[in-house]
């Protein structure tokens, strides 16, 4: 499994780069092996789960549940976080646009989500799979997958 930190460190530390480096496909196709396998897993619990690829346009309503994604530039690797239906609602969106931050409902969701992506990465530990929780963005936490157990190493994602 590649090492996602290792981009991350090159690009921050480049003072001269102007356009963030994309990481080699090689790598890329690790972190998708290692995504297939979480999603995998997590389905396997009775989690809603689905990857997402770098290269896809936002969908304008993703599916419910963990949302695996796949990072080619910064900050790199395997991360997910939780996606609530109510998140795509107009009444929902037009509270974020008012930039209603304090209101309950919107509270109450992003409470909900923190909760859930505290969970995911707690079901992912006892599966085996290390996992991190990443405070290096200071704003909010990015809930990442570093590699999956032993006994899964080598064999396909479903």
């Amino acid at each position: 499994m590649t090492d996602p930190f290792q981009f991350s460190k090159k690009n921050l530390l480049d003072e001269h780069q102007v356009v963030e480096v994309r990481a080699p496909d090689d790598a890329v196709a690790t972190w998708f092996e290692l995504a297939g396998l979480a999603c995998a897993e997590l389905r396997r619990m009775g989690v809603p789960a689905s990857v997402e690829a770098p290269d896809e346009p936002l969908a304008l309503e993703s599916p419910p549940g963990a949302r695996i994604h796949v990072a080619d530039r910064y900050p790199y690797g395997v991360l997910f976080s939780w996606n609530s239906p109510i998140v795509d609602s107009e009444s929902f969106q037009a509270k974020l646009i008012a930039q209603k931050v304090d209101d309950p409902l919107v509270v109450r969701v992003f409470e909900v989500a923190r909760m859930m992506e505290r969970a995911v990465h707690r079901l992912l530990d006892k599966a085996g799979f290390r996992v991190l929780i990443d405070n290096s963005a200071h704003m909010n936490y990015e809930y990442r997958i570093l590699a999956a157990p032993v006994r899964l190493r080598g064999t396909k994602s479903v």
